[in-house]
């Protein structure tokens, strides 16, 4: 197709990565000029911004997460009002760059992850839904979207997740010095990156979304995450409570794993609501202690899973958990003396890290570049992820 021999014969390419994780907060967006592809792969961000969903939005993807309030008709609106959302985020960030849709050759759109269901049963097959229609973002911009990463590395096997670790590598590998990134979004997981490499990627557990359901909760729905740690640094561990939740059998599960909301969102939320209640906890100490079960989930897979095998000198942290400083104060203290940085400290913002990571695999999309990572997913082979939609 011509649209696509053009597409790839552009040396440098202005690309739009569009990411809305599992706390379904809004839309991030980054807008990055992408120089050749693969390991040559050189990154420059433009712009980035965060667009907030509207609160009546956020309220049905959260209700579609849940299988006793989501039915058809919600998530068939959902994928075009989401892909309404995305095409706008899109726009939005373009114009704020100083530019016009004409001069952006790419999006990259993971979409909103209302469900996934990595393990099969005998009654169900591996399966993942990802809402946000890429031909509603195509049509809205007038340019070529790719989207839907996830489903291909399912279809070869994998878990469909983590996707970030051929990222993590392109940003953030040092043959010389082994490292890992350890992103904590609503979900937490983990790239080991050794002599420049991924051996090693997987979900390690909960991430904020423990965190974000207690305080939704106490707050009565009017907050959302715990800002600046506020509510976790008034707080005690609950050590009894905290013992239990790291029974938790994800926890000792072996790589390759994924998980979501489905397994620590609010099922397991209204489990520990009761069980504190039972204590009677505080709120703070609920909090601090949902902070704590985060770093100490990380660090038990650290334990089991990383430090035997690889000498790890640094741990980068990305994602919404990086701007908890009570999360970061005690991830720091379990992981010392490792060094623990963030993505600024190699001139990403971390705000918009999973986007740029995104527009990074639309990229190698376009380029029939596979970009998962088998040793991370549990996929039988590598494999070009996502669809592409056209330019009207």
């Amino acid at each position: 197709m011509a649209f696509w021999t053009a597409l790839c014969s552009r040396p440098t390419k202005r690309v739009v990565g569009l990411m809305s994780g599992t706390s379904a907060d809004g839309v991030d967006a980054a807008l990055v000029e992408l120089h050749g592809y693969g390991r040559a792969t050189r990154v420059r961000v433009l712009a980035h911004a965060t667009y907030p969903y509207p609160e009546p939005l956020r309220q049905q993807i959260l209700a579609a997460c849940e299988p006793a309030t989501g039915h058809v008709e919600l998530l068939c609106h959902l994928n075009f009002a989401l892909g309404h959302c995305f095409a706008e985020a899109a726009l939005a960030l373009i114009a704020r760059a100083g530019l016009t849709p004409a001069e952006v050759d790419l999006i990259g759109s993971h979409g909103q992850t209302v469900y996934h269901l990595p393990q099969a049963t005998p009654t169900r097959l591996p399966s993942t839904l990802q809402l946000g229609e890429p031909c509603v973002i195509a049509e809205r911009t007038g340019i070529t979207t790719v989207a839907d990463f996830r489903p291909r590395d399912m279809a070869a096997g994998g878990l469909g997740a983590p996707l970030a670790p051929y990222g993590h590598a392109l940003l953030f590998a040092d043959p010389s010095r082994p490292k890992a990134v350890q992103n904590i979004g609503g979900m937490a997981n983990v790239t080991v990156l050794a002599e420049g490499t991924v051996p090693l990627a997987f979900d390690t557990g909960p991430g904020n979304v423990l965190i974000d359901e207690a305080v939704r909760h106490f707050s009565g729905g009017t907050r959302h995450y715990d800002a600046n740690g506020a509510l976790a640094a008034q707080g005690t561990v609950h050590e009894g409570l905290l013992a239990e939740l790291l029974q938790h059998p994800f926890l000792q599960q072996p790589p390759p794993k994924a998980t979501g909301r489905e397994t620590f969102g609010p099922a397991l939320w209204r489990e520990v609501l009761a069980r504190s209640q039972a204590l009677g906890l505080a709120p703070a100490d609920v909090v601090r202690t949902c902070t704590a079960f985060t770093v100490e989930a990380i660090y038990a897979n650290y334990r089991r899973f990383i430090f035997p095998r690889w000498p790890i000198a640094e741990v980068v942290v990305c994602g919404g958990g990086a701007a908890n400083p009570v999360l970061m104060q005690l991830l720091r203290q379990r992981l010392q003396p490792l060094l623990v940085t963030t993505p600024e400290d190699y001139g990403y913002p971390n705000e918009a890290l999973e986007a740029i990571l995104f527009a990074i695999l639309a990229n190698e999309t376009i380029h029939g570049q596979a970009a998962n990572v088998p040793c991370a997913t549990g996929a039988r082979r590598a494999v070009v992820l996502g669809k592409i939609v056209p330019p009207r």
